[in-house]
């Protein structure tokens, strides 16, 4: 039989106690917090109703963080006319979430196998949904878009938004013989090829500090995409040229392609010398230009 008596008091007992006594009241008083929303009942009521409005149709737009109200009817149309361009488009035989979910499973077991990737990255690739918003393509997209802006960013004349831009003229010096020029790259989306886009991402990882097999686990991803991007109306179209409509990583390699592209066209040209600042928000560009160089702007050919 022990003989132990417990002390009537213990200061480390004591003090575990009250930690977690005031633990337990603060997590009281946080369930006790009620949230005051942003908006209200009117407000409220007016989102669902917009929400709820199948005659209009509400989108984020492609560039910034706008958001786009369009008539549905009119926004099918348009959807139908793009989608009739047969050199563009392809009416797929059947829906083909599954082959393609297939394909894509196999890049990402085939980069878990050499090690490329790790357990927990290839399940966040693998994603099991249907076409749209959240597809199999959207994780995917995402993760290629937060792995290359970084490269986009690095582009001398990258603008990340409306504050960026104005901030980049602050310091400009001009003159009388100063001109402000802006101009718009015709269709880029639809001009860049695949072939030629992944060139120019090819040559961006390459000169990074990427592993080579990374590298290369991420250009075969960004083609799946560019490939492989496809969507429904009353048939199954397979996009089979351009840039991937509506991919989350579509505005960053636009980005690198232009980048590529001023490297080889703009930076290293006589006329150079005389343009003060150039700045590029994906296919708008803005430049400060001497009057003695302004023969420049009708040789230039991006």
């Amino acid at each position: 039989m022990s003989d132990f008596v417990p002390p009537d008091h213990d200061p480390v007992i004591e003090t575990f106690s009250k930690l977690v006594k005031a633990d337990l009241t603060k997590l009281r008083k946080n369930k006790l917090k009620v949230s005051r929303p942003n908006m209200n009942v009117l407000e409220r009521r007016e989102i669902t109703v917009l929400k709820e409005n199948k005659s209009i149709t509400i989108k984020q737009a492609d560039k910034g963080r706008a958001i786009v109200v369009i008539n549905t009817l009119q926004y099918r149309k348009e959807i139908m006319r793009q989608s009739s361009d047969c050199d563009v488009y392809g009416i797929l035989s059947l829906n083909s979430t599954q082959r393609f979910k297939l394909e894509l499973l196999e890049i990402i077991d085939e980069a878990l196998l050499k090690g490329t990737i790790d357990e927990k990255l290839a399940g966040h690739l693998k994603f099991n949904h249907p076409i749209g918003r959240g597809s199999l393509f959207n994780r995917v997209a995402i993760f290629l878009d937060r792995l290359m802006r970084k490269f986009a960013m690095a582009a001398p004349s990258y603008t990340r938004d409306t504050n960026d831009f104005i901030k980049s003229f602050e310091s400009i010096q001009v003159n009388d013989s100063t001109f402000l020029v802006s101009f718009n790259v015709v269709s880029l989306y639809n001009f860049i090829e695949h072939d030629k886009d992944l060139a120019a991402v090819d040559v961006t990882l390459a000169g990074s500090d990427m592993a080579p097999d990374c590298a290369q686990f991420d250009l075969m991803l960004l083609e799946f995409i560019l490939r492989r991007n496809y969507f429904f109306g009353d048939d199954y179209y397979l996009q089979c040229q351009r840039k991937a409509m509506g991919s989350n990583v579509a505005p960053t390699y636009a980005n690198i392609y232009m980048a590529i592209l001023e490297g080889e066209q703009v930076y290293g040209s006589t006329h150079w010398r005389h343009v003060s600042s150039w700045r590029c928000y994906i296919d708008n560009i803005f430049l400060y230009e001497m009057v003695v160089g302004r023969n420049w702007m009708s040789s230039i050919n991006l």
